[in-house]
C-alpha cells in the first residue's frame, strides 16, 4: 500500500515499553509474581519490535531524498 511500516512498530515499541514499566510499577506495590512474569513476555515482545522498527527505518530511510533524508539521518 506504499505506507511507511516505521511508525506503526515504532508505536507498537513504545507502548510495550511502557507497559513493561507500568507492570514493574504495579508489581512493586502487589508483589504479585504473575506480574512478573508478564512484564518478562512485554520485554520480549518490545525487543522484538525494536529490531523490526530498526530494519523497517532503514528500509524506509534507503526511499527518501533531500530533506526527508537529512531529517532521518538526525532521527
Amino acid at each position: 500500500m506504499r505506507h511507511p511500516l516505521h511508525p506503526a512498530i515504532t508505536d507498537a515499541t513504545v507502548g510495550g515499553y511502557t507497559a513493561m514499566v507500568a507492570l514493574d510499577v504495579f508489581y512493586l506495590f502487589s508483589r504479585d509474581a504473575t506480574l512478573v512474569r508478564a512484564a518478562d513476555i512485554v520485554l520480549v515482545f518490545s525487543l522484538a519490535t525494536s529490531l523490526l522498527s530498526v530494519l523497517s527505518g532503514l528500509t524506509d530511510w534507503g526511499e527518501m531524498y533531500g530533506e526527508e533524508r537529512r531529517n532521518g539521518m538526525l532521527h
